[in-house]
């Protein structure tokens, strides 16, 4: 998948789509490889201005061969070459262009895609957006709108989590627990535990004033979903 992203007005852009998708192609075949294992490219095109003319901010293309003498006639595939491209049309094997307009959308969004062009438009993900990946950007942003010192603090918080991680997991691994429950050790490892239940506790009641999403709060500190919202 090739991702292009252009600010400024370029009236030969098309051109750098083509060149761009041939290059991708000519560099991931190897030498002496057969052309069936050349990879299905994808240009996926997010433009910033109006490109060439046209009524729609979303278009797609694709490769088909077309009769010249029957329009209606487009050349399909052998189903030996089905079965061994595991295709069904020409044009699956074919790279294929999006482009998307974004400046040209000026409409309530009502479909997954909308949702996306209309982030990339305004930089504002609503609360009702659901498509995929935009309550993962949500919570990005969130983070990104942080000032310095609570981003500071929260990026502290997310490495102490990793790496309390990883000391637990090393610790399971080489059998360190062992005798856990035994004496001035289980007082130890007890008092270990409140203090980390506590320091989550203080992060989650940060991070919820912040308004991060509760599930978001609970998969990074591992509380659980009602302890969150008894905060």
């Amino acid at each position: 998948m090739l991702f292009e992203i252009q600010n400024s007005h370029e009236l030969d852009y098309f051109h750098r789509m083509a060149y761009g998708t041939s290059k991708v192609i000519a560099e991931y075949l190897g030498k002496g490889e057969p052309y069936r294992n050349l990879k299905k490219v994808y240009s996926i095109n997010i433009v910033y201005f109006s490109l060439g003319q046209g009524k729609g901010y979303a278009y797609h293309g694709t490769v088909d061969f077309v009769n010249m003498s029957d329009e209606n006639d487009v050349l399909k595939l052998t189903e030996g070459q089905k079965k061994a491209f595991k295709v069904e049309t020409v044009s699956q094997i074919f790279l294929e262009y999006y482009l998307f307009r974004v400046n040209d959308f000026n409409q309530l969004a009502t479909s997954s895609i909308e949702e996306w062009i209309s982030f990339l438009k305004t930089g504002e993900i609503p609360d009702n957006y659901t498509a995929q990946g935009l309550p993962d950007a949500r919570e990005i942003l969130r983070v990104d709108n942080l000032n310095d010192e609570d981003r500071k603090a929260y990026n502290r918080y997310v490495e102490t989590l990793l790496f309390n991680l990883s000391v637990m997991d090393s610790s399971r691994i080489e059998g360190i627990q062992e005798g856990f429950g035994q004496g001035k050790e289980f007082g130890l490892q007890q008092g270990r535990a409140e203090g980390a239940q506590s320091e989550k506790l203080e992060t989650a009641k940060r991070m919820k004033a912040k308004g991060f999403d509760i599930q978001t709060i609970a998969d990074l500190t591992q509380l659980s979903v009602d302890d969150i919202e008894k905060l």
